[in-house]
């Protein structure tokens, strides 16, 4: 999770409670952050950027889940499949997104919000184009399972950003 760097706030700051860079003199837009292990106070990493990233990977997820409702009928008639294997392909999505989600907040601290969701959303894309090129059903299975898994690490991390963005800022950018 990108998290702020605590240092002291400048005797000048309106906002004392606040975390903020030394030079800090506009409390709501700055911020240190820290992703993977490196820090930096440039005037790229203000609020700004990493809304427009979280914004882009929300934006991502939900094409991306669109094009994977929309290829169904398709899979469905490619494969052969009845309802009860493409119940249990679509199970194996579940599945895959339920282990991920309930493992992800584990990794967020050692990898940073920003490359686990870079790494999620290229490996969900990636799933997404393999998916209609398995030569079976145990593989389409399991391309299945890890599509949902990725999805579920892009969900947990992309939420979990803009939890961490929306309390920095002090603004709502989810509702």
């Amino acid at each position: 999770r990108l998290t702020e760097v605590a240092r002291p706030c400048v005797a000048k700051c309106p906002v004392p409670w606040k975390k903020h860079d030394s030079n800090c003199h506009r409390p709501r837009r700055c911020a240190v952050f820290r992703s993977g292990g490196t820090a930096t106070s440039s005037a790229f990493m203000t609020i700004g950027w990493p809304r427009l990233g979280a914004s882009v990977f929300f934006f991502a997820g939900g094409i991306g889940i669109g094009a994977w409702a929309a290829s169904l009928p398709s899979l469905r008639a490619g494969y052969g499949l009845g309802e009860g294997d493409l119940g249990l392909v679509l199970l194996c999505f579940a599945l895959g997104a339920i282990a991920a989600m309930t493992n992800t907040g584990r990794i967020i601290p050692r990898i940073g919000t920003a490359n686990l969701c870079l790494v999620a959303a290229g490996l969900f894309g990636a799933m997404l184009l393999a998916v209609p090129h398995a030569p079976g059903i145990a593989a389409l299975s399991l391309l299945v399972g890890l599509a949902g898994a990725s999805f579920g690490t892009l969900d947990v991390t992309m939420n979990t950003e803009a939890a961490f963005l929306e309390e920095t800022s002090g603004r709502h950018i989810m509702s």
